[in-house]
């Protein structure tokens, strides 16, 4: 039972910490290639694009470059769908 709380305790001062790292960045918003990749893509605009996100080039529609991230472009869809173009949903 002892480790468990010790577990529990390391796990929180580790998020606390992690957390007090970033704490600054989280006000900032768009920077660099966010603005083609996630501002002026209109894929992330409607849910119904997902099965293009999937199938498609990273840097789909703007460029096609032979990087494929599916998982990270399904992640930007489902946090605009969230929270819009908010930086902090991202």
């Amino acid at each position: 039972m002892i480790g468990s709380v010790e577990v529990r305790r390391h796990a929180l001062a580790t998020a606390l910490f992690a957390l007090t790292l970033y704490a600054n960045s989280l006000g900032n918003g768009f920077v660099l290639d966010d603005m083609f990749l996630i501002v002026r893509n209109p894929w992330l605009e409607d849910l119904s694009w997902i099965p293009s996100l999937l199938s498609s080039d990273y840097w789909a529609p703007t460029a096609e470059v032979g990087l494929y991230r599916p998982f990270t472009s399904l992640t930007y869809a489902l946090n605009h769908a969230m929270g819009g173009l908010d930086p902090l949903v991202y």
